[in-house]
């Protein structure tokens, strides 16, 4: 039987030649510093991991950058992301709402989690989540170009909850008379 692997150890192995090479382990006069600057690498590194397709390296990179600072939604939504990529569903949901613990003004936030709502077929609560983005949306001009989109998957999803709610009788359902 093979001992169970520590999560965080393989996560340092997976990552050790990256937070070696930006000298995450370097010690500074001054690790404030050093420690803004290993996250801002970490996070340009975990990005580039994402533009590229690469979702589990740069989920890798996101969740040691949640560990480092997890009041910042902008690495929680990064994990989301990654994970969602992953059609890892239930995980991006809850990094996405952790995220939305520390700052619920981002209507992007809840339309990424309205998405893996969809794909676990929790329309209620995705449509929940539509309608709290198109209300933050409507209220902020840098978010107005969201509303269609928005639009377009509420109606999608509320015809699609219609049809779960109201199932039609088939035909072989029918009594005949």
């Amino acid at each position: 039987m093979d001992a169970k692997k520590d999560p965080l150890e393989e996560l340092q192995n997976r990552l050790g030649l990256h937070l070696k090479s930006i000298g995450a382990f370097v010690p500074s006069s001054n690790p404030e510093v050093n420690n803004e600057l290993v996250i801002n690498e970490l996070y340009a590194r975990g990005y580039f991991f994402y533009e590229s397709g690469k979702y589990l390296e740069a989920t890798d990179f996101f969740k040691v950058l949640t560990q480092m600072s997890a009041q910042n939604p902008v690495y929680w939504i990064g994990l989301g992301a990654c994970l969602q990529m992953q059609k890892k569903y239930n995980e991006a949901l809850l990094a996405y709402t952790t995220a939305l613990i520390h700052d619920t003004t981002d209507p992007t936030t809840f339309f990424h989690a309205a998405n893996c709502c969809f794909a676990l077929n929790h329309v209620a609560e995705g449509l929940v989540a539509v309608e709290t983005a198109e209300n933050i949306a409507r209220e902020k001009p840098e978010y107005k170009g969201m509303l269609p989109q928005l639009a377009l998957l509420k109606k999608t999803w509320s015809n699609e909850e219609k049809k779960e709610n109201n199932p039609k009788t088939s035909v072989s359902e029918k009594p005949v008379a």
